[in-house]
């Protein structure tokens, strides 16, 4: 790591607790954008954990974990423990390393940065975003669901896919985005949400 995500992440959580309206996520240079029509389809904050679908993703966590909080923040929220997974490189600022928690549902991982949630991963099983989109669904589908925010579009810098960005609505909001990373058909393998830089990090901690 050579880029700071503390200030982001301290960042983040002041815009979460001033404007909790606000949804979406941070800019980012891309090879094409797209605005969208304005529909009711939004992704908007996760329920806490636990039945009735509480394991949605957003850009600003999942379920009751949060984007900026602390391993013992997401301790409490949960009720079970939450920690890192002692492979952050010691003495570094922006250290990276994922979570250990009982309590996550199979295919999601909790990425940690400076002590703190960065981002959320979705690289397999049936957990969905807020607007409802999951692993195996079309990019078409992924459009339609987020129609009415701004979807920017790169290519897949390891496979013959892409990325497809949804960026927040506010322009306030320059950190969080959901990223879904799609095949060459067009189908989603996997997504994430989070907070710039790491949110983007194509190779996660490696």
């Amino acid at each position: 790591m050579n880029r700071s995500v503390a200030a982001l992440l301290a960042l983040a959580l002041l815009a979460a607790c001033s404007d909790a309206s606000d949804d979406g996520a941070g800019g980012a240079s891309a090879d094409s954008t797209q605005a969208a029509p304005p529909a009711a389809a939004a992704d908007s904050a996760p329920a806490p954990a636990g039945e009735g679908g509480g394991w949605q993703l957003s850009e600003n966590g999942i379920g009751a974990v949060r984007v900026g909080m602390s391993p013992a923040e997401a301790t409490t929220a949960l009720g079970a423990d939450f920690a890192g997974d002692g492979t952050a490189e010691p003495g570094v600022e922006d250290a990276c390393e994922y979570a250990r928690s009982a309590a996550l549902p199979p295919g999601v991982k909790v990425m940690l940065v400076g002590g703190r949630v960065a981002r959320v991963q979705v690289d397999s099983g049936a957990t969905a975003t807020a607007a409802g989109a999951r692993i195996g669904d079309a990019e078409a589908r992924v459009r339609e669901l987020y129609r009415g925010k701004e979807l920017r579009v790169q290519p897949h810098k390891y496979e013959a896919g892409r990325y497809l960005i949804v960026l927040p609505q506010s322009p306030r909001d320059t950190l969080h985005r959901i990223v879904f990373e799609t095949d060459s058909a067009g189908i989603v393998k996997r997504f994430r949400g989070g907070v710039i830089p790491a949110v983007e990090y194509v190779e996660g901690c490696s």
